[in-house]
């Protein structure tokens, strides 16, 4: 009975024991963790004072640095900026318009009679002369028929010319003669007729050109108007354009105007508008102008994408400034001017009214006058009043 109450006794001790140890190194530890945060704290208190310590130092390195600048032109530290002196200059404004590149020399050539195509004497990519011959039909029928008629021609002729003499001296009948007369004209005209059917068996090219795609095979049949193939000259070229009827008293004949292709890597190709329309599209308002372009490498083809740039405005003397100096408020359109106050250079903001912009460039109709100076750098970093310094 003593023993179970001493074992019991001792392991009591030893728990209370455990316990206690547990305690004591909790308590150690926060010990240590308060200690390395009051640490961590006063350390970042220090350098919070270094820091200001620094700045302090550097305000005023800046300020005797701005005293003794002589390029600055205020002794003040002020905003770096650049600007810009107003002077009257030219001003041209441009739009754009989308255009088709087109020919007056691409045409499909048909067959101007019904026959069997007999040879094809080109084929695609050659180039051919005006007059040559491309095409032929089979023509074996009225070559025949020709022939036969210039026989009885020959014949005819002959008995002709018999007959008049006869009739010059009085013998034979006049009868006679006339049927002589009228046999031999009406075989010269049947055949200038055939003559002109075996013309119309035949196609030529009407003029310079290359073949740019051949429709037809050679024994297949064909009837008037049925196309054969396709001639180009790219020696020729122009662009067609829809304008909006906004510039109709802008754009007239004779005007100049570049035209660019994107696609084909030609930027400001020069051209000269060759005709405008005179009658306005009433589904999309437009007027056609018609530009002519070189096209001495032949990069340029029919159908081809490019815009057309026009000189629709010019001005001789007007005040113009960078399109992205300018900003918008509730009031209106403004920049920042220099202006001098108390000895110091501020920037100003100046209120201005806007005329057309063209690229970046955008001209001003009132607000600014010459002499004035705009900020063209730094703009963004001013404000009304802001002390500024220029380079």
């Amino acid at each position: 009975m003593t023993s179970s109450v001493n074992n019991k006794s001792k392991i009591n001790y030893m728990r209370a024991l455990t316990a206690l140890s547990l305690i004591v190194f909790l308590a150690s530890c926060g010990n240590k963790s308060n200690g390395d945060l009051e640490k961590k704290k006063s350390q970042l208190a220090k350098y919070q004072s270094e820091l200001n310590n620094l700045k302090t130092k550097i305000a005023i390195l800046e300020k005797e640095i701005a005293a003794l600048d002589t390029t600055s032109t205020t002794s003040d530290i002020g905003i770096l900026v650049e600007t810009k002196l107003i002077q009257p200059e030219k001003f041209e404004h441009f739009f754009e318009v989308s255009g088709t590149v087109a020919t007056d020399d691409n045409v499909t050539l048909s067959a101007e009679a019904a026959g069997q195509i007999k040879s094809i004497l080109v084929k695609e990519g050659q180039k051919v002369s005006a007059g040559q011959i491309l095409v032929k039909l089979n023509t074996a029928t009225i070559e025949s028929s020709i022939d036969e008629i210039k026989t009885a021609l020959e014949l005819a002729t002959t008995m002709y010319e018999r007959q008049k003499k006869l009739w010059e001296q009085n013998i034979g009948s006049e009868i006679q003669y006339l049927q002589a007369k009228n046999n031999k004209e009406s075989l010269e005209k049947k055949l200038k007729t055939l003559q002109t059917q075996l013309s119309l068996s035949i196609i030529k090219s009407p003029g310079e050109g290359v073949i740019d795609e051949i429709y037809r095979k050679e024994g297949e049949m064909v009837m008037p108007g049925t196309p054969v193939l396709q001639l180009v000259n790219l020696n020729n070229m122009k662009m067609l354009a829809d304008v909006s009827e906004m510039y109709v008293k802008s754009v007239k004949q004779g005007d100049k105007a570049s035209v660019r292709f994107p696609a084909l890597g030609i930027e400001n190709l020069e051209a000269q508008i060759n005709r405008t329309s005179n009658v306005i599209n009433l589904k999309n308002r437009t007027f056609k102008v018609e530009v002519s372009l070189p096209n001495k490498d032949q990069i340029l083809k029919p159908n081809a994408i490019g815009m057309l740039k026009i000189k629709d405005f010019e001005a001789d003397s007007v005040i113009v400034v960078p399109t992205m100096i300018l900003g918008k408020d509730s009031k209106g359109d403004y920049l920042f001017t220099t202006a001098n106050k108390e000895g110091k250079l501020i920037a100003q903001k100046t209120y201005v009214k806007i005329g057309k912009t063209s690229g970046a460039q955008t001209m001003i109709t009132e607000g600014l006058n010459p002499n004035d100076k705009v900020i063209t750098a730094g703009y963004n970093e001013v404000s009304d009043g802001a002390i500024i310094r220029t380079k």
